[in-house]
């Protein structure tokens, strides 16, 4: 869709899920959902290991977040945003 071989950064911009039905802020703490960032990011190291991502990062990422993702990691995020 981009039509582009790759994309020079691709970041989790929030380490949040939401329900389908999530609308607008406010949101029900039912609408927020458990996001699985070891998979996502495994899903991001793979897309940089076969060139479709130069880098990878995170935004909005509190230190806790930031050091779970860490714990995992084989590539560490290029970007803290």
């Amino acid at each position: 869709n981009l039509q582009t071989d790759y994309v020079d950064l691709f970041l989790i911009h929030w380490p949040v899920r939401l329900s389908h039905d999530a609308g607008r802020p406010p949101l029900t703490r039912e609408q927020i959902l458990t996001f699985d960032t070891k998979s996502v990011w495994e899903g991001m190291e793979e897309c940089h290991e076969l060139g479709l991502a130069k880098n990878i990062g995170v935004s909005n990422f509190s230190s806790r977040k930031l050091e779970e993702l860490l714990a995992t990691a084989k590539i560490p995020p290029a970007v803290d945003q």
